[in-house]
């Protein structure tokens, strides 16, 4: 038996037996003729057809549109190859159907055939959710190994997004899945072992169905010539493709009004005798300079009182929390400065499961490091007072070529790379830390400390 990519394989290639037309919707009296074919060594279909002015060709597996094909509506016959979306195939009977429509957008012919397909043993997998299953509500996502591995750190994601870190079995993530939108979406789960060795799992497709949950609404062109669809039994409609797209040279962000923690996420602990700060005291603060309200002050001749600044540097200094490797923080997102000024991203950092983390790009190059991306390693490279090496998928970076672990694996999030802010420290050469007062996180130089 011949295995095809991606650990699937087929013990079918046609069966006749299995090949019906839409008998349930007349179809012109005139004999148009349809066939799928299988390609023996790719999994990849052959849809031939002749006698019928096609304008487009819609292939579904297993009820799901996989692929459309716009064609010459003024030849009668042709034939069109569509690759197989593997994702959309679940162990066992998959029905594929090739559905031809004329210029108007009206059904000239549909044609079936059943494939079976088999799983070969995948290192890594997600076991459940099973592909194409209906889910809601809070559901356990459990990775399984088909092979041992020793000293495994897995890595969750969902539609590309990094969603969570277990280096200790059970393997599991517990996915809210209100907070997604109705519709379909992909789970996938990196592992990386004691050998530096990374694996990942296929994608596993699921649809997402809660009650009165949200549905993303999108505006388009509608297609003249495009049939009605219905969608899934029991949700809404819409293919969610996953992100996690490559980082390349992107243009200065929009930079809008920087904010702190959402009062409504995060509860930072505050100390008591510390009030809320005005905006321009906290940014002077961050640079040693202590700003306040001018007040006509009376001081009697014979008396000698200490410094108040003193005392408010010290509250100050309890405040802070230095950010080091195992440092957790309360989830949501946060400021970032560097030496006192505020630095502007297109992705804000953000803490996940308690680790800060911090897109690598704007970061260095605001404390003078040239970024670039090598796209075919998938490695952000940054070139300043220390040489910097980061690729995604691994917990260990490489600074002036010697290795250092990282607390996540790297991952793209919105077309950056994602680094803990912990790396940073070593990365830089700076001092970084937490402002339990206001949420923000601040990062000296050596030359501006003290």
């Amino acid at each position: 038996m011949n295995r095809l990519m991606r650990g699937m394989a087929w013990s079918a290639v046609l069966i006749a037996a299995t090949m019906i037309s839409a008998s349930s919707i007349a179809l012109p009296v005139y004999p148009q003729d349809v066939k799928i074919l299988k390609a023996a060594e790719e999994p990849r279909v052959l849809v031939q057809y002749n006698k019928a002015r096609a304008a487009k060709i819609e292939l579904r597996i297993n009820g799901v549109v996989a692929g459309q094909r716009v064609v010459d509506a003024s030849r009668t016959s042709g034939e069109v190859s569509f690759a197989l979306d593997l994702n959309l195939l679940r162990e066992g009977q998959n029905v594929v159907e090739a559905i031809l429509f004329d210029a108007k957008g009206e059904l000239i012919k549909a044609e079936k055939i059943v494939l079976d397909a088999e799983r070969e043993q995948q290192a890594v997998f997600i076991s459940f959710p099973k592909a194409n299953e209906t889910v809601q509500g809070t559901v356990e996502v459990r990775v399984g190994f088909g092979k041992e591995i020793q000293g495994a750190f897995v890595s969750f994601f969902v539609d590309g997004e990094f969603r969570s870190l277990r280096n200790f079995p059970p393997y599991t993530y517990l996915w809210d899945t209100r907070k997604e939108t109705n519709g379909w979406h992909e789970l996938e789960a990196w592992v990386y072992d004691r050998t530096q060795t990374t694996m990942k799992s296929q994608k596993t497709r699921v649809f997402v169905d809660n009650p009165g949950g949200r549905t993303e609404r999108r505006t388009q062109v509608a297609d003249p010539t495009a049939p009605t669809i219905a969608p899934p039994t029991g949700g809404s409609a819409g293919l969610k493709g996953a992100q996690g797209a490559a980082e390349g040279a992107v243009g200065a962000p929009t930079v809008s009004e920087v904010k702190g923690l959402s009062a409504q996420a995060i509860h930072a602990p505050v100390e008591k005798g510390v009030g809320v700060k005005s905006r321009d005291t906290l940014y002077a603060e961050a640079v040693g300079i202590r700003v306040t309200d001018p007040k006509p002050v009376t001081v009697p001749p014979t008396a000698v009182k200490a410094p108040a600044a003193s005392e408010s540097a010290a509250t100050e200094s309890s405040n802070l929390i230095p950010v080091t490797f195992g440092t957790r923080l309360p989830d949501g997102v946060y400021v970032i400065t560097l030496n006192g000024e505020v630095i502007p991203f297109d992705v804000q950092p953000f803490v996940e499961d308690g680790i800060p983390l911090t897109p690598l790009r704007h970061l260095f190059e605001h404390a003078g490091a040239e970024v670039s991306w090598v796209h075919e390693k998938k490695i952000a490279e940054a070139h300043g007072l220390k040489e910097v090496r980061v690729r995604i998928g691994d917990v260990i970076a490489t600074v002036d070529g010697k290795p250092v672990q990282l607390e996540y694996p790297a991952f793209i999030k919105r077309g950056r790379t994602i680094i803990p802010l912990s790396f940073v420290r070593e990365a830089l050469d700076v001092e970084v830390a937490y402002d339990k007062g206001t949420g923000h996180v601040l990062i000296t130089k050596p030359s501006e400390k003290g």
